[in-house]
């Protein structure tokens, strides 16, 4: 009888093991390696923006004003999908470092679970001087939508620099913004000659975005 109960304690945890690697390589083959970086959409910075200070005058348009409203759809639903949201968001060196510099609308508010990340100086890309690489690298994200202002500046520049460093970059075609509508249509037009796919909010799959793939090879990466 305390042989059987033994036999059967065994087996019953061989059992529970199984089970347990079963769902974990169930819950990482779930996991989605895509990440919404959301660009320049902090309460300063669109403050700022158009006042020249430190920004030129004509970098915030009446359509400025959509692209927040687009992006308080856009953030939900990529949360919802299990999408990494991670927020740029400006400082500068004459202002006083404090949550006033990570401050959103309530609409585009950061969540628990989402990342910011401040961008000192004047470089137009997210990828230099902040840690925004190092966490994608860590997390093991491969593919990167991007959306925000400024169109013809940050946007831009961020999303090449993406593309130089291995990762599947795409532009919410209708969620960023910057220097009047004829600007982000031109982009949009243009950005797909780069490798960089451009795509409306209507036609986001985020399914498809969330496949998981391999993480960027070190070999692939360009930082200049």
């Amino acid at each position: 009888m305390k042989r059987h109960l033994v036999w059967y304690l065994a087996a019953l945890a061989f059992i529970l093991q199984t089970a347990l690697t079963a769902t974990a390589v169930q819950s990482d083959s779930m996991m989605c390696d895509a990440a919404l970086i959301i660009i320049n959409l902090d309460q300063i910075t669109v403050s700022f923006a158009g006042t020249g200070d430190p920004f030129p005058r004509d970098w915030r348009t009446a359509d400025d004003h959509h692209v927040i409203a687009a992006n308080a759809e856009l953030i939900p639903a990529a949360r919802d999908a299990g999408m990494l949201i991670i927020y740029l968001y400006g400082t500068y060196a004459y202002l006083r470092e404090g949550e006033e510099l990570a401050t959103f609308a309530q609409g585009i508010a950061p969540q628990d679970g989402d990342i910011l990340i401040g961008r000192p100086g004047g470089n137009l890309s997210v990828f230099l001087d902040t840690i925004l690489l190092e966490t994608l690298e860590s997390r093991g994200m491969h593919t990167l939508v991007f959306s925000g202002l400024n169109t013809a500046y940050c946007i831009h520049s961020s999303a090449r620099y993406g593309v130089r460093f291995g990762f599947d970059v795409t532009v919410v075609a209708d969620a960023h913004s910057g220097g009047g509508p004829a600007i982000a249509q031109s982009y949009n037009g243009y950005w797909p000659s780069l490798g960089i796919s451009v795509v409306s909010m209507a036609d986001l799959d985020f399914a498809a975005l969330c496949s998981t793939s391999e993480t960027p090879e070190d070999g692939n990466k360009d930082s200049s």
